[in-house]
């Protein structure tokens, strides 16, 4: 009768064992399940980015302005795909040079805009002083920014602070406006 308390441990011990491996595998299909999630959210990412550039390059060679120069006053669409910003993250745009770029963007929340010069923008992720040509924060921002006709090393930069995603719906066009002149931080830089 002495083996009665072994066994009864031992079976004890492989049940214990058992729901352990039951407990992990069903851990294993549901990290698995996350995974896949996230996969086919990448995929569809990545099919929106395809598809935003596909109507990009047919707007630009649409009016041939990606191989002979656009007629002035002759506007295109430049951004109009609806796209996510991650939490305390940020978007960078390179705003067309040459060009009035016509900004309209909403949110779903509160973001931060800032329009700046490539040296402004360099001191800025950096940690440095800066200065921005436009500060604003809202859901909404809308902005005709012609600093861009004669000078292109302007970025549109939107932040978001929060800590849950941020939905935008930008409505961008660009009506190409060339300059004879420079202007806005090309202009200031031919001057120092």
């Amino acid at each position: 009768m002495r083996t009665a308390p072994f066994t009864l441990l031992l079976v004890g011990l492989l049940f214990a064992a058992a729901a352990s491996s039951a407990y992990f595998a069903l851990e294993l299909r549901q990290e698995a399940q996350r995974v896949a999630s996230a996969n086919l959210y990448l995929q569809a990412q990545v099919t929106m980015v395809d598809r935003a550039q596909n109507r990009l390059l047919h707007n630009y060679s649409e009016g041939e302005i990606l191989s002979g120069t656009p007629p002035a006053n002759r506007t295109i669409a430049v951004w109009t795909i609806l796209q996510t910003i991650p939490p305390k993250k940020h978007l960078a745009w390179e705003m067309l040079d040459t060009f009035v770029n016509h900004i309209r963007i909403e949110s779903n929340i509160s973001l931060d805009y800032y329009v700046f010069d490539l040296e402004n923008f360099l001191r800025f992720m950096n940690g440095s002083s800066y200065v921005s040509s436009v500060h604003s924060n809202g859901t909404t921002f809308t902005l005709d920014e012609y600093l861009t006709e004669g000078c292109g090393i302007y970025l549109l930069y939107i932040q978001n602070p929060a800590d849950r995603p941020a939905l935008i719906a930008p409505t961008v066009t660009a009506t190409f406006a060339p300059t004879p002149f420079l202007t806005g931080a090309c202009n200031y830089k031919l001057v120092k």
